[in-house]
């Protein structure tokens, strides 16, 4: 299981967090992919400053989540450290981040559990856990329409895991199971 990479990916306040934290109590090394392209913020900090005028992340966060076209211009910095940082990684890993298939990392990956929870849901969490407005929360959710399966293929299997109800922790070992059951042998 050397090359094994497994995926959690969803919109916003889905609960793919939740499920990193089971794989991670699982004994799986874990990366949050949001906490490792802040890494690599800071380590390009001057060239946010000319693209952005700060290198403040929350200032950031709201001008790309707002102006899609600067969106991409950060992730044209970010993604490709994050897929070489990943590729050098020894060793299984689960990478969770929101924007795998964007980044196109789906296809780094074994498999993939796609978090996924009502709109209604994610947007009580998202108010509680980020104290945001509905129309902060709803130019997010804009901006990640392009992660839904529906809308693009991903290029790994995909397992659904809905967490609208409750974390039912039963049938996500199940699906971690059969994931590497049948593609746990490596990239494919």
């Amino acid at each position: 299981m050397e090359n094994l990479i497994i995926g959690i990916s969803g919109k916003s306040c889905a609960g793919k967090n939740v499920v990193a934290l089971y794989l991670e109590e699982k004994g799986y090394e874990v990366w949050d992919l949001d906490r490792k392209a802040e890494e690599i913020r800071q380590e390009k900090k001057e060239g946010l400053v000319s693209l952005f005028g700060t290198a403040d992340r929350a200032v950031i966060r709201k001008i790309v989540f707002s102006e899609p076209e600067k969106l991409k211009r950060l992730e044209a910095i970010i993604y490709p450290e994050l897929e070489k940082r990943i590729l050098e990684h020894e060793g299984p890993l689960v990478i969770n981040g929101a924007t795998i298939r964007r980044a196109g990392m789906d296809r780094l990956c074994c498999f993939l559990i796609y978090v996924e929870a009502s709109y209604a849901v994610r947007l009580q969490r998202a108010m509680g856990r980020d104290k945001i407005t509905e129309e902060e929360f709803s130019l997010r959710e804009a901006s990640q329409a392009d992660i839904e399966p529906s809308v693009n293929k991903y290029h790994c299997p995909l397992f659904h895991f809905d967490t609208t109800v409750n974390f039912d922790f039963s049938l996500l070992e199940k699906i971690i199971l059969e994931g590497l059951d049948k593609y746990g042998s490596g990239r494919q």
